[in-house]
């Protein structure tokens, strides 16, 4: 099978990229290299066009030109942080460049498309039962908002074009292969030890007394690799029903919720260092605890994790 992977040259993209190619696949990549891991812009291996997804004519010429069978659209702008301000830049190209997507999947005929969402759909939860895909959404941010948005849109699309879809919505994704695929720049919690490990720094902690098992924050980290195969499970998945009724949205966390100081002392071991925090106040705009049921990838994908945190922190410190 052929498959264009929006925002190829980015974390997720790169490692994908990897996998499809490993298992006999045809590539092709459009990023704008706005946040790639490399400034390679050519591959004896694989097609690489330095396109935004904002571009439609560009867009739409790529995907006509290279006739590919489906699409990963993982292209987006992903700070949440960055996202409680002025967040037109996230609603430009999560949302409209998603629109230009499908677009380009009506134009050229594409049969399927797997888009990378994200938790942050959900919102703020108290502490309970772990989020699962029917549960009504709440995003409090730009970021969350014009992932939510997007998927409306392809879920509309659908109905109205007749493609297969499914959406996946990502929790914490940390990891990776090699140091080339290694993501320096994320903002999230993993890269910020090591950051600091590395600095000298002390780390911020916010939220230090919330209703959690020892009063820090709770989320869900599921390795990149997992990810990845989530994504060839879920193109076979497509191919195999060959309906429009398969379009769906699908959770991709580990379902184990790891705080804020066990993701410390999981680098601790990975290090070897201690690592000095701060105690913080909690951030109004971080959930207490967010954590994923992977009943649905379960049954619909035969998926499971491999990878434990402490793996993922290995990794994640190995490869930096």
């Amino acid at each position: 099978m052929k498959v264009l992977v929006t925002g190829g040259a980015g974390y997720i993209g790169s490692h994908l990229v990897q996998e499809m190619l490993a298992i006999g696949n045809e590539v092709v990549v459009v990023d704008d290299f706005s946040n790639a891991l490399s400034t390679t812009r050519n591959s004896p291996h694989y097609a690489i066009y330095e396109t935004n997804i904002l571009d439609l004519d560009a867009l739409v010429s790529v995907v006509k030109r290279e006739n590919v069978d489906a699409i990963f659209h993982l292209a987006a702008k992903k700070m949440v942080n960055n996202s409680l301000g002025d967040g037109i830049e996230f609603f430009e190209t999560n949302l409209e460049g998603t629109k230009n997507v499908i677009q380009a999947v009506k134009e050229a005929g594409i049969g399927y498309l797997i888009f990378s969402s994200t938790a942050a759909v959900y919102g703020p939860n108290p502490i309970g039962p772990n989020f699962r895909e029917s549960d009504p959404i709440s995003p409090v941010n730009s970021y969350g908002e014009s992932k939510a948005m997007a998927e409306e849109v392809i879920l509309k699309s659908v109905m109205d074009l007749g493609f297969n879809a499914l959406i996946f919505r990502f929790f914490n994704v940390a990891g990776a292969k090699s140091p080339s695929l290694m993501e320096h720049k994320a903002q999230n919690l993993i890269p910020t030890l090591i950051r600091n490990i590395k600095k000298g720094e002390v780390t911020e902690v916010f939220g230090t007394n919330l209703p959690t098992r020892d009063g820090s924050c709770i989320r869900d980290y599921i390795h990149v690799l997992d990810i990845v195969r989530a994504h060839i499970l879920a193109l076979d998945f497509l191919d195999r029903t060959k309906s429009p009724d398969a379009s769906i949205i699908v959770n991709l966390g580990s379902g184990t919720g790891s705080t804020v100081f066990e993701v410390i002392k999981a680098m601790e071991i990975a290090s070897g260092e201690k690592i000095p925090f701060r105690a913080a106040a909690a951030r109004n705009f971080d959930p207490i605890a967010s954590v994923a049921s992977g009943e649905l990838a379960r049954m619909l994908l035969n998926f499971r994790p491999e990878y434990l945190l402490q793996e993922i922190v290995n990794s994640a410190w190995r490869n930096w």
